[in-house]
């Protein structure tokens, strides 16, 4: 039984070159979760899926993912996978991940077979074989519902002191609008040709996968495979996952090969996965696998937030004091407002309070001041007078005995100013009609007792005319999918006023990284914001 197993477990993992075993240990998914989906994962929103779909990685649930998955293949064999992945990049949005994959067995009893009599000798001696694969993934957003994105991998085997190594590319599509995705990948589309230390070469078969995931239910999603290698008839994989409060999965899945359950514990960003494998060959046996995965939901845009929370801060003041100034009411009738004698009591109150009271009048009279004395004159005085019209000047200083008369001489002439004959109208010229806003701030808080998102947007009139805005939300999960999107919102903003658009969201929300869209459309066109915010339950 054990040789049977062992033969077994080496034609899975390509130990054997049979054709089209070379690197079959790469067929097997790199998670416990696609595992417990009869290895149906290539369309999972889980970066580990970007091993058999590279434009998976923009897909993943979290901003960053470490995982480490641990298995043993039919009891026998070592299976192990580490995967980390980042969704959005610094570097032009793109997503970035590397994976590795190690399988083996040791212990393996060499043998001579027999062609003719169909039966195998021990010779006595052991030998082990081993499989390592590195992948590198890079993907994109091509459009808002459309990703691309391809791996190259190095493939190296070892078998009984023989080695082979050979460098490979895939490349995935992935299309994802509301509850479907829909992917594409083309696995060893440059198949990797081994290279054995001996002399030989193998290459690995090129094949086409095709992913379908749909989400009946919030928490409830169904997950299928098909896979074509053009050697092989068409391989189906299904499975289904269900979710209970955001933290508790319970999965089964199916293939040809084996039928598939596991469940999985999510809480604060830990993700621990169990997969559980039984042969499709009743005496071969069963597989298990045990995945732990660490989930940062953390972004580009969202590790801009620090940076950004300065200007959000003075944002914030500026409109606070928008909302005071609009709460001071003009008085619209003085008339009402004297009949109500109180009122004006204490306004006069609150005046006479803010003055300084003065305490001693006299000390104001006891300051010291200065004595202006007449300045001596040494001789009498000449002074030279313009003419005035029957004037007559007497002075005491004067030493003239007799008055002086002063004569005018007559005006030249005479100005008179006639009324002019229509009188002057002054015409304003016209002011150009202005239409121009802004969106001054937009900000989201989320209530956990009262599962409600609320979003306030401030919308600044910097024009010189009255704006009725059209403005529309969009709320985006870190996988890309709409989880609501409202209808337009009619909003008047008046001249150099500022106005604030609210939405409230009140379904439940699972933790993570979410989008929210804003568009505001008027005379003066489109606007947009998005921005990015994290629901963590611990909070």
């Amino acid at each position: 039984m054990r040789l049977k197993n062992i033969i077994f477990s080496l034609v899975c993992l390509g130990a054997f070159s049979f054709g089209s075993t070379a690197g079959s240990f790469l067929e097997n998914a790199i998670s416990a979760r696609a595992m417990a989906l009869g290895n149906a994962g290539a369309a999972l929103d889980d970066s580990s899926a970007a091993y058999l779909n590279p434009a998976a990685i923009k897909l993943s649930r979290a901003g960053q993912t470490y995982q480490a998955m641990q298995g043993k293949v039919l009891n026998e064999i070592n299976y192990f996978a580490f995967n980390y992945g980042l969704t959005n990049s610094a570097f032009f949005d793109l997503g970035l991940g590397f994976s590795f994959l190690n399988s083996g067995v040791e212990g393996i009893q060499a043998a001579t077979y027999d062609n003719n009599t169909g039966t195998a000798a021990y010779t006595g001696e052991e030998f082990g074989y081993s499989g390592q694969a590195y992948i590198f993934t890079l993907g994109r957003s091509m459009f808002q519902d459309l990703y691309l994105g391809a791996n190259l991998k190095a493939v190296r085997e070892n078998l009984y002191e023989q080695t082979s190594s050979g460098a490979g590319l895939d490349l995935g599509l992935i299309w994802q609008k509301g509850k479907f995705t829909l992917g594409l990948s083309l696995i060893n589309l440059i198949a990797p040709n081994l290279s054995w230390s001996e002399g030989w070469r193998e290459s690995l078969n090129p094949k086409a996968l095709f992913s379908l995931a749909y989400q009946v239910l919030r928490n409830w999603t169904v997950y299928s495979d098909i896979t074509q290698d053009g050697e092989r008839p068409v391989y189906f994989g299904l499975g289904t996952e269900i979710t209970l409060f955001d933290t508790v999965a319970l999965r089964a899945g199916w293939n040809p090969d084996q039928l598939s359950a596991g469940t999985g514990f999510n809480f604060k960003g830990l993700a621990i996965d169990y997969a559980f494998l039984i042969s499709s060959e009743a005496d071969v046996g069963s597989s298990q696998y045990i995945s732990i995965a660490y989930l940062l939901d953390t972004n580009k845009e969202l590790d801009r937030l620090s940076a950004e929370e300065r200007r959000r801060k003075q944002m914030q003041d500026m409109i606070e004091a928008e909302k005071q100034r609009k709460e001071i009411q003009p008085v619209e009738d003085w008339t009402t407002a004297l009949e109500q004698p109180a009122q004006i009591d204490d306004i006069f109150a609150a005046s006479s309070a803010a003055q300084p009271v003065i305490e001693d009048w006299t000390s104001l009279f006891d300051e010291p001041t200065s004595t202006i004395l007449p300045v001596e004159i040494a001789r009498p005085a000449e002074i030279m007078l313009e003419p005035t019209p029957d004037a007559e000047i007497f002075t005491s200083e004067s030493p003239a005995a007799e008055p002086l008369e002063i004569i005018s001489a007559p005006a030249a002439a005479l100005i008179e100013l006639e009324p002019t004959a229509a009188p002057v109208e002054f015409a304003e010229l016209p002011v150009e009609a202005v239409y121009d806003y802004q969106i001054a701030l937009m900000a989201s808080r989320y209530f956990y007792q009262s599962n409600r998102l609320q979003t306030s947007v401030y919308l600044d009139n910097l024009g010189n005319q009255p704006l009725t805005i059209n403005a529309t939300f969009k709320i985006v999960d870190s996988r890309g999918k709409t989880i609501y999107e409202n209808n337009s919102i009619e909003q008047i903003i008046p001249v150099e006023a500022t106005e604030v658009i609210r939405l409230n969201y009140t379904e439940p929300m699972s933790d993570g990284v979410y989008s929210l869209e804003f568009n505001a459309t008027s005379t003066k066109g489109t606007l947009y914001k998005k921005e990015n915010f994290i629901k963590n339950s611990d909070q």
